[in-house]
């Protein structure tokens, strides 16, 4: 999904550690999550090289505002979708401190 007036820009970690952590289940989740709640044309999703916080993989960075979400899940990509992607209002409990 590439959109040059996108609101948001997504990256799922694709590196050696995250890479393997279901990353491709959890894109493709995020894609069609992403598309069943219309927000195809408003959110940019890419894969990225390593993000460097392996430890709490897999990892997502949303811009704008560099949010950084940690240790996804099917569940935790729903609710930053809902919450975050579609509303505005980041999740926090699912942030990972800098």
């Amino acid at each position: 999904m590439h959109d040059d007036q996108s609101t948001y820009r997504v990256y799922l970690c694709g590196g050696s550690n995250c890479g393997p952590l279901n990353m491709p289940t959890l894109l493709r989740y995020l894609e069609d999550m992403v598309w069943e709640h219309g927000l195809d044309s408003l959110v940019e999703i890419r894969v990225s090289g390593c993000q460097g916080r392996c430890a709490y993989g897999p990892n997502l960075m949303v811009y704008p505002g560099r949010y950084r979400y940690a240790a996804l899940t099917h569940e935790r990509l729903k609710q930053i979708v809902r919450q975050h992607l579609a509303a505005g209002h980041p999740v926090r409990e699912y942030l990972l401190a800098e």
